[in-house]
Formats: structure tokens, C-alpha cells, sequence
């Protein structure tokens, strides 16, 4: 990148690896035990801390190195609070097998999510080499905006879905039918997150950043569509997991990268909108590459999912078409994000509601159970 004054904020920020690497063991036995309530904690307890620190050094003037140590931060109070509340304790000693054991699954992931991110981080690096450094800090906050929510969902996915789908995976009428009720769930509270997001874009920025960056609502709104069927990402790959297929996750990776990092390669070279254009093809494409192996070993692919998620489309695209039309009403962007995101909420609900959808009466379901204190139930395939 040719910036000499990030070489001193990576020395600091490569301590969130083995921070990271500290909290990991403590954090997989709190979701082997389901615990989702103490990882919250620690969760919230992290975030909250280090975001307190990181405005007190922004006021004491660090600079972005507020941020910086916001990270280091966040990682330090994570993995302590993750020792404290797991219980857990390593016994000092190193098992020959359980390692291969663990690293024969293990290790196919770890060569899928590398790939994963190289095809990701091309992008900023092949913007950073291209255009200039402002270029590439309107990408960045285009990508991490629109990267907010979808990591959220996936952390979130991740953590209920593997955990879940494997309680069944021997059982695969049960198995597709666990997938079906999580991608209805999911996709009924993310699917109009990102329409919204791609329909308010504007003003959205307008508000959180201010109006000199502007142009970073155009990349954001195509970012965000792209990102619209995320759950089926996470959840056909969580799924695979739970089969115990690791081998075939990471063969899908190698087929996503010889499709997206060529495309977006080229697309580079014409800018950074054609950039977002193409990584919002490449998602599509990766979705019917994702679903692929879900239809081979559950009967449950793409089609029969998307036939699951219509109902959840058409209302998406109604309600932000009920948003579009609402903006520039008032000439404020804080009041048109307002308006724009309350008739929008209103339209999505009132069409859930007046047609029965099936989704919306999953939500009542899970949220009853939640309240219940029972497991959800998986019976039913795809059709």
C-alpha cells in the first residue's frame, strides 16, 4: 500500500491472534453446553469495555490509534471473561491423536476459510494498489457497513446452527428439515435488513458518518443486495459441518474462487462500482454452488429453498418499494431514514401477518419455545 504509518499499527493489531487464539477453547465448550447466555455476557461486557476505552483515548487525542487498541482491547476482555465464566482449564498436557483426530476435520475448514478470505481481502488490496488511499477508505467503509449486520447474523448462524444440526445429523429427514425452519428464520429478519439497508443507503451514511461520505451509499446499496441471502451461505456450509464433511466445504471454496477472484480481478481494473458489481454476481453464483451438496445428500437444494423463501422475497420487495417511494418527504435525512424504515417495518408486517406466512408463524413458534424453554422442532424435509 505504499503507508509507512500502518507498519506500527500491525505490529500491535497481530496481538488479536493469539489473543484471539486464547478465548477459542473456552468459547467452543460454552456452545457444546449451548450456554449462549454467558457468552453474551462476555460478548457484550468486551464490547462495551474496550468501545469505553476507545473513546476515552479518541478525546485524549490517539487518533486511529483509539481504534487500534479498541481491538487489542476487545480480545483481552473477551478471552478473560470466556476463562472465567467457561470453567475450563488446560490440563498441560499434549495429545498426539486427539490433535490428528481434531485436525482431520479441523484442517479442511481451515483451508476453506483461507481461501474465503483471500477472495474477501482481494478486493481492498487490489483497490489499494489501483486507486488512491481515499479510494480504497470509501470501499472499506462500504464493505465493513454492510459487513456489520452479515457478520452478526453468521457469528449468530453459526453458533445455534452447528450446534443444532448436529444433534440430527444422523438423521437426515430431521437434518433438512432443522435447515428448512433456520433459513426461514433467518432469512425472515435478514432478507429486509439488507433490502432496507440497499433502499436508505443515503441517508443512512448521511447520518452515521456526515455528508463527505457521500459516495460511499452507492457501493453500500450494492454491497447490501448482494448480501441478501447470506443465511444460505452460512447454513448449507453449517449444515455440510455437521454431516462431518469438511472435505467438501473446502472443495466448494476452491470452486467459489475460481469463480469470484478472476471476476473481481477484472472488475477492479474499471473502478470500484464495477468492483461492488462484481462481488454482487459472485454472490449469486455462490449460493447455487453452496446449495449444491445439500441437494446431493439432503434432497434439499436450491430450488426447493427458494421455494421456501419466496413468500419472504415478494413481501421483501414490497415493502422496500413502500420505503423507496417514502424517501425525500421530509428533506431531512435523519427524519427520511425514520420515515423510509417505519413504513417499511409496517408494510413487512402486515404482510406476514395478513397472509399467514409460513415464516412469520415459525418466528411465533420459536420465540414460544424460546419462552418455553424447549428445543425447536426439526420433523419435515424439503420438498
Amino acid at each position: 500500500y505504499a503507508q509507512p504509518a500502518l507498519v506500527p499499527l500491525l505490529g500491535v493489531l497481530l496481538w488479536v491472534l493469539p489473543l484471539g487464539a486464547l478465548a477459542t477453547v473456552p468459547n467452543a465448550v460454552l456452545s457444546q453446553r449451548l450456554d449462549f447466555r454467558r457468552r453474551a455476557i462476555a460478548e457484550l461486557l468486551a464490547s462495551v469495555g474496550s468501545a469505553a476505552l476507545a473513546l476515552w483515548l479518541a478525546l485524549q487525542g490517539f487518533g486511529v490509534w483509539s481504534l487500534a487498541w479498541q481491538v487489542i482491547a476487545a480480545a483481552l476482555i473477551r478471552a478473560c471473561l470466556l476463562w472465567r465464566l467457561s470453567g475450563w482449564r488446560p490440563t498441560g498436557r499434549f495429545d498426539g491423536d486427539a490433535f490428528l483426530r481434531l485436525f482431520r476435520f479441523g484442517g479442511w475448514l481451515l483451508l476453506a476459510n483461507a481461501l474465503n478470505l483471500i477472495s474477501v481481502r482481494l478486493q481492498s488490496l487490489l483497490i489499494g494498489k489501483l486507486f488512491d488511499a481515499r479510494t480504497l477508505g470509501l470501499y472499506a467503509m462500504a464493505q465493513d457497513t454492510q459487513q456489520a449486520p452479515a457478520q452478526f447474523i453468521s457469528s449468530l448462524l453459526n453458533r445455534v446452527g452447528l450446534p443444532m444440526f448436529s444433534s440430527v445429523a444422523g438423521q437426515p429427514v430431521k437434518l433438512a428439515g432443522a435447515l428448512r425452519l433456520a433459513l426461514r428464520l433467518s432469512m425472515f429478519v435478514f432478507a429486509p435488513c439488507m433490502a432496507g439497508i440497499a433502499v436508505v443507503a443515503q441517508p443512512l451514511i448521511m447520518l452515521l458518518y456526515g455528508p463527505q461520505w457521500a459516495e460511499v451509499a452507492p457501493l453500500l446499496a450494492v454491497l447490501a443486495l448482494g448480501a441478501l441471502f447470506w443465511p444460505l451461505h452460512v447454513l448449507n456450509l453449517a449444515a455440510l459441518g455437521a454431516l462431518g464433511r469438511p472435505d467438501l466445504v473446502l472443495q466448494m471454496e476452491i470452486a467459489k474462487g475460481l469463480i469470484s477472484i478472476p471476476l473481481v480481478w477484472v472488475a477492479a481494473f474499471f473502478g470500484v462500482q464495477a468492483l461492488a458489481w462484481a462481488v454482487f454476481c459472485t454472490s449469486f453464483v455462490c449460493v447455487l454452488i453452496n446449495t449444491w451438496y445439500s441437494q446431493r445428500l439432503l434432497g434439499c437444494g436450491l430450488r426447493s429453498q427458494l421455494r421456501d423463501m419466496m413468500p419472504i422475497l415478494l413481501a421483501t420487495l414490497l415493502s422496500s418499494a413502500a420505503a423507496w417511494l417514502s424517501l425525500g418527504w421530509t428533506g431531512k435525512p435523519w427524519l427520511d431514514l425514520v420515515v423510509a424504515v417505519s413504513i417499511a417495518a409496517i408494510a413487512y408486517m402486515a404482510v406476514a401477518v395478513a397472509f399467514r406466512m409460513q415464516a412469520w408463524i415459525d418466528m411465533l413458534d420459536f420465540l414460544r419455545i424460546l419462552r418455553a424453554g424447549r428445543p425447536p422442532s426439526t420433523q419435515g424435509s424439503c420438498p
